[in-house]
């Protein structure tokens, strides 16, 4: 069965992606069927359809702009070229705005942990 290619949309609730061939993968699609669609993208790449230095190695996904792949490459690669900018702290992550989320909850937690180290402090 092939990827559906009706030309409504999805229900409420429900993603769809578009494929380079035109296919429409539905989340209701079967695993089978999204690979099928995956290897089609890939064919289309091969073909010359796309422009590889946007298109992973691994995957056959096709990015926007070749950093939004190199940020893409790393989730394969397993490089976390982005550490916590709060000291003591060290985690990692493969990209730069998980980053700085982590760094916000992260400085937060450590300003309450001296403001109770401090209080704790007083009290003796």
């Amino acid at each position: 069965m092939a990827p559906s290619t009706s030309s409504t949309g999805p229900a409420i609730g429900e993603f769809a992606v578009l494929t380079l061939t035109g296919h429409t993968i539905a989340a209701s699609d079967s695993y089978k069927e999204i690979l099928n669609a995956a290897r089609s993208v890939r064919k289309a790449n091969e073909s010359g359809l796309v422009d590889d230095s946007r298109t992973c190695e691994f995957c056959g996904k096709v990015c926007d702009r070749p950093s939004t792949l190199k940020t893409h490459l790393n989730s394969h690669t397993g490089v976390r070229p982005h550490a916590c900018t709060v000291p003591g702290c060290g985690r990692q992550f493969t990209v730069l705005s998980n980053m700085y989320r982590h760094a916000k909850v992260c400085a937060a937690q450590r300003a309450r942990e001296m403001r109770r180290a401090a209080a704790a402090a007083a009290r003796r």
